[in-house]
């Protein structure tokens, strides 16, 4: 499992809204919803990379097969107002929100494909008759 480095800080500058799309490239599962963030942060990108990858391991993102449904998926789109990720005209899914945030990186528009939704935890899928990935509980001292 990767470790996070310790001591990470981190400050939001911007959140996108919610945009759900359909799986991409005959991925399984449910709808795809995505979120932009821009951050700042003292961390270098490949830092910052295995920073990412232990939060997906501890939110329960296993290495399953490709284009399997997961419980979360980080992917860091720019950094340092660098684009670095390769496919993101193709990834419309990653591009449209990152638009919303930062339009000078992206000029994606939202569509058919891409539908921005309104923020909350409500969505048009059922699922609440599903079995979760991870369990998470509230309780008194937070959440577990």
């Amino acid at each position: 499992m990767p470790r996070s480095p310790v001591g990470f800080s981190g400050e939001i500058e911007r959140v996108s809204a919610f945009y759900e799309s359909e799986p991409y490239d005959g991925a399984d599962g449910p709808a795809f919803l995505n979120v932009a963030v821009a951050l700042q942060t003292e961390l270098d990108a490949d830092t910052f990379e295995r920073f990412s990858l232990g939060v997906e391991a501890a939110v329960g993102r296993a290495n399953t097969m490709k284009r399997a449904a997961r419980p979360i998926d980080i992917d860091v789109l720019a950094f340092d107002g660098t684009i670095v990720q390769a496919r993101l005209r193709e990834r419309r899914y990653n591009a449209v929100p990152l638009a919303e945030i930062a339009p000078e990186l992206s000029d994606a528009r939202e569509d058919d494909a891409v539908k921005r939704r309104v923020r909350s935890l409500h969505f048009a899928a059922n699922r609440q008759e599903e079995e979760p990935d991870v369990r998470l509980s509230l309780g008194r001292v937070g959440v577990s």
